[in-house]
């Protein structure tokens, strides 16, 4: 590899190509376009438009679904040219196991190392686990409540940054006609959204309680209230999970009132049509300490329903969101009910929302935690 005046830094991730569905692929896209000043190199499948011509892509994936295939062809990318950055940078959630394949064979003592930890399996992992599998230099986390759980730890070499988002991206906007069409929906329905999983959450059953709820009231706007379960199906227990759905709103006569987008590339106009969005989960087992879908929700100015739980709390207040206790359908039934009857309050959650996506999760100030980092390490 050439000399630079800048470091060199690998971005170390799952195929970074279409679509972006997956929280920790979209944050290392996004951030390897906000850099300026380190030579960054990607590893793709196939060529990615939208990163500057300097950013070096290694299209090393074979497919862009990140199966054992995938993980064997990262490895040996890594393998090979162990020694030839002066940084990796890891955005994926350490394991056991992938933590001793890079500590064993991938390091190099030539290259320094950053993780970026997106969440702390602390229902899984016990402080001695945490000390084998962050082995980096620098270690990030999402949240403050993450770098002071390490700190408690014993871990002297983290900071926090926030997952930024890219704000001229996501922006408040109007509802795209196409995309109304697309799902058989008019400019006079009210769209309800839950852009979050079928089974990890905990929040589909809660959803789906408050929403049979409202709808069997006697509110004059249920009429034309419509459920958009914003969802992927991961695996074969989130397929189950959605044939269960559908086959109970059908049971329960409400089959007509709710619309499964699947995978979908639009999110930014998906989030546009959403009039309500709901994150009322239970716990956030295995996902990232930051939901992103509800940061860019925020960020296009939604006003959104969310539970109290703990992890939640650093980004949520009454300000921008309702908060409701979690797995309390009749709360949430109440909340919404309030929502969609008081446009004003949805204007001024809206609102509200987007300034504090604006002041904390802007991606050109996480960009530039990063690049003070790359300069330090280097």
């Amino acid at each position: 590899m050439k000399t630079s005046p800048q470091p060199s830094v690998l971005y170390v991730t799952r195929p970074l190509c279409p679509p972006w569905d997956e929280a920790s692929k979209n944050f290392a896209h996004d951030l390897a376009k906000h850099i300026h000043t380190a030579h960054l190199t990607i590893m793709t499948s196939g060529h990615v438009s939208d990163v500057p011509p300097d950013v070096t892509q290694a299209d090393i994936y074979s497919l862009c679904p990140f199966g054992t295939r995938q993980k064997l062809e990262s490895l040996w990318y890594q393998y090979r040219h162990r020694a030839d950055f002066d940084i990796a940078h890891y955005f994926f959630t350490p394991t056991k196991l992938n933590s001793f394949l890079i500590r064993t064979f991938l390091r190099s003592a030539r290259t320094r190392t950053i993780q970026t930890v997106a969440t702390l399996r602390d229902d899984l992992l016990s402080e001695e686990d945490f000390h084998n599998i962050l082995f980096a230099d620098r270690l990030v986390t999402y949240t403050r409540f993450a770098m002071h759980k390490l700190q408690r730890m014993g871990f002297t070499n983290v900071s926090h940054a926030y997952p930024g988002i890219d704000l001229g991206h996501f922006t408040p906007d109007t509802k795209d006609p196409a995309l109304l069409a697309h799902f058989n929906l008019t400019p006079q329905h009210t769209i309800i959204m839950y852009p979050g999983e079928y089974i990890r959450l905990g929040a589909t059953d809660t959803i789906l309680d408050a929403m049979e709820a409202y709808w069997r009231s006697d509110a004059p706007e249920a009429a034309h209230t419509v459920l958009m379960l914003a969802l992927r199906v991961k695996n074969a227990a989130d397929a189950q999970k959605k044939l269960a759905v559908q086959e109970r709103l059908a049971r329960n006569g409400f089959a007509e009132r709710v619309i499964y987008t699947d995978t979908v590339h639009d999110m930014r106009g998906l989030y546009n049509l959403a009039d309500i969005v709901l994150f009322p989960v239970a716990n956030m087992h295995g996902k990232f300490d930051v939901p992103l879908a509800l940061i860019e929700a925020y960020a296009c100015g939604k006003p959104t329903i969310v539970s109290d739980i703990p992890r939640l709390a650093e980004f949520t207040n009454t300000d921008i969101s309702a908060i409701i206790k979690s797995e309390d359908p009749a709360a949430l039934t109440v909340a919404l009910t309030r929502l969609i009857r008081d446009a004003s309050l949805r204007t001024a959650l809206g609102n509200a929302a987007r300034a504090f996506a604006t002041a904390h999760f802007d991606i050109t100030k996480t960009a530039t935690h990063y690049e003070d980092l790359y300069r330090t390490l280097r």
